[in-house]
């Protein structure tokens, strides 16, 4: 049998071991924070850095209280909409909305915009937090809506049940992307061969046009790639729109 001095001694290195694990935790946990705090720092010093040596203005916070413009639209203040961004799906998703690391400036185009844009849906334990890459670019053509995304599963299963997209002329477009349009034989004019292979050169990407917005996006953190890619790929857009679609729809550039 163990004296009363033994049991003592190992009921002391139990609670000494229950210490030392708890405090090994909370400085494991203290370590977790601290890193994804200096990793997110460093990705803002960044992004930063590359706005800087490219021409952009830069923000690495834009404060959901503003009024005036398409931001206060954003993040629901009562404003009435004046930009087709506004009527884009993605920013009437989820609540507590929040858009930071904002790049802008001129282009031969407009005004082109890129962001991180992050809502939250659910409460709770099924709380979860969505982060977007997402690029605007502000054009002066009054061009009918347009929404082209990537083929998913369920695109697939929904034509198999009936559900139908716009068929184009490229059967390699066709299952990659579906398409949807306010007037249906405007999607044929403005995806033309050139177009439809232009977009395969990015699958991932989602694009809508309203009111002469032209955004495109895709799931994840805003990334230097995704700056430098989605200009490329939206001036590729505006430069392979027809010439009779600039006359009808009032758009020089």
């Amino acid at each position: 049998m163990i004296e009363s001095g033994g049991l003592k001694q190992l009921a002391a290195l139990f609670c000494f071991m229950e210490i030392a694990i708890f405090i090994l935790f909370c400085l494991l946990i203290a370590g977790l924070i601290i890193g994804m705090w200096w990793s997110e720092k460093v990705r803002g010093d960044q992004l930063a850095e590359y706005a800087l040596l490219h021409g952009y203005t830069f923000r690495r916070e834009v404060p959901t209280n503003t009024t005036g413009d398409w931001w206060g639209m954003l993040v629901g203040a009562s404003q009435a909409p004046t930009d087709g961004a506004a009527e884009v799906s993605l920013f009437n998703r989820g609540s507590s909305r929040r858009v930071r690391y904002e790049f802008r400036r001129g282009t031969e185009h407009g005004e082109l915009i890129i962001f991180e844009y992050q809502f939250t849906t659910g409460s709770g334990k099924n709380r979860s937090t969505h982060t977007f890459s997402v690029a605007i670019l502000d054009s002066r053509l009054a061009i009918p809506r347009v929404e082209i995304h990537p083929q998913t599963f369920l695109h697939v299963m929904g034509k198999g049940l009936g559900m139908q997209d716009i068929e184009l002329e490229s059967d390699e477009f066709n299952r990659a992307f579906v398409v949807k349009a306010s007037e249906e034989r405007f999607a044929f004019d403005f995806l033309t061969p050139e177009m439809m292979e232009w977009c395969l050169r990015q699958r991932f990407l989602s694009m809508e046009v309203v009111y002469g917005d032209f955004i495109i996006y895709q799931a994840g953190q805003l990334s230097l790639d995704f700056v430098g890619e989605s200009e490329r790929h939206l001036n590729g857009v505006l430069e392979r729109i027809p010439g009779y679609v600039r006359q009808d729809f009032g758009g020089s550039n």
